[in-house]
């Protein structure tokens, strides 16, 4: 049995010559003023709707047929496939600030007018800014995406299996509103990366600053605490030696991590925020600036220092003090 499946993509824009993308059984297709009735037919605008076909026209989607066992595997099948084209999107992300989503899905059979069944987000991305707007998709941006799907899913056993080729379902971590396996499982199956990239997806799902800025630095903790001890200055300390640089740099980094640390710890105690920092153009400039931190300390643990990032806090601790000291 056969059936095809669309995918929209939100808050995004190809460029006017567009490229070739294919990620695993999926192509990346260009938006369309007439959409195409081998794909768009008949039966499906009935069962969804012209509305809900708005979120195609003109807009990017991607499109696979796939084979499927029975209408067991079928669900299962669309259900596991949201959630990589959800993951794939979101890491995006680490190619530039955005708020592009994996929007409408729907699957369908492609020899046969039957059910159709649709996946949707519920909580949207926003950008840094808090704000919701079209980003252009260049064909680096959604290669660099693939690598780090394909580097998350190696590791998302605690180490690198390279004797299995990675698969294309991942079931990420998404923490939001909407209720997912990650509500049912033990917290502490994950590991330190599958922690930071879970609080990545709940800061880009909120569009409110204050909230943001401090999920932010709950991916900073997770990736820079081995202890409960002076926590904010070592994070502070070690995100800014991490990333390296300069002195000046360096203590650059230190003072923006501390500044949305201020931001954090009065929002979370229920206080005011100084007055400097409680209108929202302030807030989006240090959200902005955390954003920026944060995709350069993921990038690196992800791409340069996976390993070291699954050590327990003994190691990582001895790690921290010889990073500063030497």
């Amino acid at each position: 049995m056969k059936i095809k499946i669309i995918c929209s993509l939100r808050h995004c824009k190809l460029p006017e010559n567009p490229f070739q993308f294919k990620f695993s059984y999926f192509n990346l297709l260009p938006g369309q003023e007439h959409l195409d009735s081998a794909i768009f037919n008949n039966h499906l605008y009935k069962q969804i709707g012209n509305i809900n076909i708005r979120e195609f026209i003109n807009k990017p989607f991607f499109f696979s047929f796939l084979e499927i066992k029975d209408k067991e595997d079928f669900t299962i099948t669309t259900t596991k496939t949201f959630s990589a084209l959800n993951a794939l999107s979101s890491f995006i992300w680490f190619a530039k600030d955005n708020c592009i989503d994996a929007g409408l899905m729907y699957s369908y059979y492609a020899d046969v007018d039957d059910i159709v069944l649709s996946r949707y987000k519920i909580a949207n991305t926003s950008n840094a800014n808090g704000e919701y707007s079209e980003t252009l998709l260049n064909l680096e941006d959604i290669e660099l995406a693939e690598k780090i799907f394909l580097k998350v899913t190696e590791l998302q056993n605690n180490k690198p299996d390279k004797k299995k080729a990675p698969e294309l379902v991942l079931d990420l971590t998404r923490p939001i509103i909407s209720d997912t396996n990650y509500h049912y499982q033990d917290y502490n199956e994950n590991n330190r990366i599958q922690r930071a990239l879970s609080f990545l997806v709940m800061a880009r799902s909120n569009s409110f600053l204050p909230l943001k800025i401090s999920i932010y630095i709950a991916i900073l903790e997770t990736v820079f605490t081995t202890d409960s001890t002076e926590v904010n200055y070592k994070v502070c300390q070690r995100a800014a030696f991490y990333l390296g640089g300069d002195a000046e740099t360096k203590f650059a980094n230190f003072q923006k991590v501390k500044e949305a640390y201020d931001i954090r710890s009065k929002f979370f105690h229920g206080q005011e925020l100084a007055k400097n920092k409680d209108k929202r153009e302030n807030l989006a400039s240090v959200s902005v600036e955390i954003d920026n931190i944060v995709r350069k300390v993921l990038t690196k643990v992800l791409f340069d220092d996976s390993e070291i990032f699954l050590k327990d806090n003994t190691f990582l601790n001895s790690y921290y003090n010889k990073l500063v000291f030497k």
